[in-house]
């Protein structure tokens, strides 16, 4: 076997290790795994370990990324449904969307404000992309407060519904930025925001039409695990070779996939069960080996604005969203809360930015602070969902409205 593909399998098999051991320890003690898992790959960065170790992830690892990242979209369509949207559907619409356009409303034009006075400059287009990727709500750490708080009520009703919906809009919001700010292609303005977006969702469906027919003609989960990849493996390729947008195509495989195969019995999603974790422990791992050192300590003011401002712009987007839909003053006054976690889908997001061309100036700014961030967040959002829950008076609460 090749010398460099010898070390890459030990820098990977050290890398998941480490994480796992990680993530079973942390987790005693109340930190979420997925933060574990960054942690670890941070300390094995090219600044860290890695110099001593003599090994980086930079250069080798983006398959992996690439495709972890597409089968976490494939989870997130999959994870989505209509149902959510049905009950109650005024103010859960508009909680979302002000939640999210409030995250990116705020940071585009905070950032953007704060870099032109102390930075020197950054340009608006590449603002409006980590306003994109702020939007996006980890819904794991919310969703575990609540299981343990055995919370019931309007408010974790509107918070379950929320963040099943936000990590799907946070993609199409990405993509749609991407596309304005002109990465990497000739499509910039309106126009070739919505051609991505159509493309991309179209190739999604077309194959994810096809997935759901074979998974109904499957016996086990076991069988359809690997037709699942498959499929994800194929959407990625399409959409890498016709440029389009591989995380918005493979989470509208996932949806389209599941509504096929029948939505209630999960065909498609629970063969990924097997090897979730394993899914995301690689990524987390590999997207915290990615960060730099150098770039936190000298951007930590630009850090700091970024937390205070999505912060600011998810309660405070959440807030007239849920009012404008009518929902409860408790509901209203405590959703924001529990919309701050930030992990998978906003690292992978911010990864995606670090290997396209167009952003090389600025990618390695964006790709720590997300990283940086999302310690932050995975670190402290637990604890703003449990306030959001005990002031709403829903900690192990018998249901209601």
């Amino acid at each position: 076997m090749d010398a460099a593909n010898v070390q890459h399998l030990i820098t990977l098999g050290l890398l998941m290790s480490a994480g796992f051991m990680a993530g079973t320890w942390g987790e005693r003690i109340g930190i979420p795994r997925v933060a574990s898992y960054v942690v670890v790959g941070a300390l094995f960065s090219k600044e860290l370990l890695g110099s001593v170790l003599h090994f980086s992830a930079i250069g080798w690892s983006a398959v992996l990324t690439d495709t972890a990242l597409g089968a976490i979209a494939f989870i997130v369509g999959a994870e989505f449904q209509l149902k959510w949207l049905r009950r109650r559907s005024r103010s859960i619409l508009l909680g979302v969307l002000g939640q999210s356009l409030g995250a990116v409303l705020t940071v585009t034009l905070g950032i953007w404000a704060f870099a032109r006075l102390f930075m020197g400059s950054l340009d608006l287009g590449t603002a409006l992309v980590l306003g994109a990727i702020a939007s996006a709500t980890a819904p794991a750490a919310t969703i575990a407060v609540i299981e343990e708080y055995r919370a019931r009520g309007p408010l974790t009703r509107m918070l379950l519904s929320l963040v099943a919906i936000d990590d799907m809009l946070a993609i199409i919001l990405f993509t749609a930025a991407m596309s304005l700010a002109g990465a990497g292609q000739e499509a910039g303005g309106l126009a070739g925001a919505a051609r991505e977006v159509g493309l991309s969702a179209a190739a999604g469906a077309a194959l994810g039409l096809c997935l759901g027919w074979f998974a109904r003609r499957v016996r086990s989960d076991e069988l359809r695990l690997p037709v699942v990849l498959g499929f994800i493996f194929l959407t990625l390729g399409i959409s890498g070779r016709f440029e389009l947008s591989s995380l918005l195509s493979c989470m509208v495989l996932g949806y389209v996939s599941k509504l096929v195969a029948a939505e209630e019995s999960d065909l498609c999603l629970a063969p990924m069960g097997h090897i979730r974790e394993a899914i995301f422990l690689i990524f987390f791992t590999l997207a915290g080996a990615h960060f730099q050192f150098h770039v936190l300590t000298g951007s930590a003011a630009f850090i700091a604005a970024y937390i205070l401002l999505r912060t600011g712009g998810k309660y405070g987007g959440a807030f007239l969203g849920t009012w404008a839909g009518g929902a409860p003053g408790r509901v209203r006054r405590n959703v924001g809360l529990g919309l701050l976690p930030q992990a998978g889908v906003s690292i992978g997001l911010a990864l995606t930015v670090s290997e396209v061309p167009g952003f090389s100036h600025h990618a390695s700014l964006i790709l720590n602070t997300i990283i940086g961030s999302t310690i932050i967040f995975e670190l402290s959002a637990p604890v703003a969902s449990k306030l959001a829950l005990k002031r709403a008076g829903e900690i192990g609460a018998t249901g209601g409205e």
